[in-house]
């Protein structure tokens, strides 16, 4: 696709959101006047307030999240100004409807949700508090007019602070405001730095100084927009996901079950089929507990989409992510094997006719690909971890919500971290698998928990004589076998191991240790050298399941106490005083006891004190 096609298709999706974003709008406003004619009854039918209330509610943060994704888009500084301003009105009304609801609320628990009488001076009360702009919000059409119209209304001031965009540097350069030409629709400007005067500049290449990156609330922090904008961006991404992990299961998990309605066909006589497209194995490997993940996911939605219908910067959502904490979990074993199931898929697809027409069809109703619709849980979860990062950079240690949002954090971390480890654990039990394939006849390796360490050529004693033989560590078993002299290549099994013990073989020499089950039953192994002993023993410490014999374990003990008394004993000798020189005339101090001296330590330049008679040296003074 050419650049200017990239540039079409992403200005039709920021046409699209903002008219997303009027249609909204204008559904709440509708929906707001309603509520307040409700409310302006002789007599207030909280149920019907409250239906009202909640749907403005609803439709303004609609309004909000669709204008809040367009203005990062909108290059056009005066567009992005008027969905700015329109945002800020929005925020506004929400406010005041969300107080409209919470006294839906108050007056449906007051009389049981019968109709409610009233006073003046009641009404007078709550319309006091929810002073607010009045004025209509923008239209599409009125969006457009507004547009067209600041393209010659001036936006700056004479003395207005600005800066100016240097087409050489493409760097903001701080300026202010002289003079401005209608004719030509442009301004004249100087330069702080230079106090140069520089005119005819277009209004495109001027921004106000220090402009603020996201609306601007009043009293409302801007750190709670940006709050604001990531769980907009959470929740409409959680729509289109779960949208699409929909039409993954109706066009196409649901199709292949059933061979009469794959492709969305509906009679059985419409097709080739006389059986699935897929077989249940085949299903399994491809979608595994895709199933799983869309209920969880739909849940999760739900929860989402009734807490923004409240939401409020101190409640946040992180208890919502703390609810599904455990069901979250589901993501592993599926991107654990998304690999695997998709490397299948794609060679079925070229096979298969069935998967092909479902795909056909799909693509039919805008639905994607089979093969980028089973990617989105795999890339779904990141995404989780990404938003929460940033809603957690975005969060002061001291706002109500930062613990919760860093423990959700950490979690996801940690489901990414379990992924992580079951990857590589799978990795060791196909590397098992492959094992088992270079020995004919073949053998049995393959254990859930069994891990492969390694491999080489070894003697081990058979009939009492030393034998080459080729053996295989893993984290609970020992293998050995021979060459095949049928089959090149391949091994002929001898034996196997249980491990439970191993240790020294002194009886066959220093470079032998050996390996023993429960039973008892030895498996003496030679090495060629003691690095090679040593490398064997250390691969057996790191076996679970086993353990150093007693008798090995006790001489390690003695051997280990040995060397903590040398080095106790180096430690001492460095920490005693020297002895005193042989040729060198004493420092006679008066005051000190008989038969004591005091000596300079030539490599410290410290006073010690010796006594000949005694033989004694030390750093503390002696005392009378």
């Amino acid at each position: 696709m050419s650049s200017y096609s990239k540039s079409v298709a992403s200005g039709n999706e920021v046409r699209e959101t903002i008219n997303q974003g009027f249609v909204h709008a204008e559904l709440a406003s509708a929906t707001d006047v309603k509520a307040k004619a409700v409310y302006s009854a002789a007599e207030v039918n909280p149920v019907l307030l409250q239906r009202h209330a909640n749907m403005a509610v609803e439709n303004y943060m609609a309004a909000i999240s669709c204008y809040l994704r367009a203005i990062p888009a909108v290059s056009d500084t005066r567009s992005s100004t008027l969905l700015r301003e329109e945002v800020d009105k929005l925020l506004r009304r929400l406010e005041r409807m969300r107080a409209m609801l919470a006294e839906a609320k108050r007056l449906e628990k007051l009389n049981n949700g019968n109709p409610v009488r009233l006073s003046s001076s009641e009404r007078e009360s709550f319309d006091n508090n929810q002073e607010a702009d009045e004025s209509d919000i923008m239209t599409s059409n009125d969006f457009e007019n507004r547009q067209t119209l600041s393209q010659w209304i001036p936006e700056y001031d004479l003395g207005t602070e600005v800066e100016v965009e240097d087409p050489r540097s493409s760097s903001w350069l701080p300026a202010i405001v002289t003079s401005l030409d209608p004719s030509t629709r442009t301004f004249a400007v100087r330069y702080d730095d230079s106090n140069e005067e520089e005119r005819c500049i277009p209004a495109s290449r001027i921004k106000l100084r220090s402009p603020s990156d996201f609306i601007s609330l009043g009293d409302a922090e801007t750190e709670s927009v940006r709050r604001f904008e990531i769980i907009s961006e959470l929740i409409e991404s959680e729509r289109t996901y779960v949208r699409k992990l929909n039409n993954l299961k109706q066009q196409y998990v649901d199709a292949f079950k059933k061979p009469a309605h794959w492709g969305g066909q509906r009679d059985s006589a419409d097709t080739f089929f006389t059986r699935k497209t897929m077989s249940e194995e085949e299903l399994n490997l491809v979608f595994s507990n895709i199933e799983e993940i869309i209920s969880l996911n739909s849940k999760f939605l739900v929860d989402l989409e009734s807490r923004f219908e409240t939401y409020t910067d101190d409640q946040g959502l992180t208890d919502i992510f703390a609810k599904y904490a455990e069901s979250f979990s589901a993501y592993v074993p599926y991107i654990v094997g998304y690999d695997k199931g998709s490397k299948m898929l794609n060679e079925m697809r070229q096979q298969r006719l069935g998967i092909r027409s479902a795909e056909a069809a799909a693509a039919a109703h805008g639905i994607e690909s089979l093969p980028a619709l089973i990617a989105l849980p795999k890339d779904r979860l990141y995404v989780y971890t990404k938003l929460l990062k940033n809603l957690e950079d975005r969060t002061p240690k001291t706002h109500p919500c930062r613990r919760n949002i860093e423990k959700t954090v950490r979690f996801f971390k940690d489901i990414e971290r379990q992924v992580w480890e079951e990857k590589n654990r799978e990795k060791l039990r196909a590397q098992v698998k492959r094992l088992e394939k270079q020995f004919k006849p073949s053998i049995v390796l393959s254990s859930p928990s069994r891990v492969f360490y390694h491999d080489a050529e070894i003697k081990i004693l058979e009939n009492k004589k030393p034998v080459s033989r080729h053996v295989w560590l893993f984290n609970d078993l020992i293998v050995y076998g021979r060459s095949s002299w049928l089959n090149a290549g391949f091994y002929r099994h001898k034996g196997s191991v249980k491990l439970s013990e191993y240790g020294n073989s002194p009886d066959f020499g220093p470079l032998a240790f050996y390996v023993s089950n429960t039973a008892g039953h030895r498996l003496i192994l030679i090495a060629s050298n003691e690095k090679e002993k040593q490398f064997w023993m250390k691969q057996l410490s790191r076996c679970p399941g086993t353990h150093l014999s007693e008798q090995d374990q006790l001489e390690n003990d003695q051997l280990w106490n040995l060397q903590q008394q040398i080095q106790a004993s180096l430690v001492l000798e460095e920490t005693k005083p020297p002895p005193p020189p042989r040729e060198e005339d004493p420092i006679l101090e008066p005051g000190l006891p008989s038969g004591w001296i005091e000596l300079l330590d030539e490599n410290t330049n410290n006073v010690y004190y010796y006594n000949e008679s005694l033989g004694v040296t030390q750093w503390e003074k002696p005392q009378r």
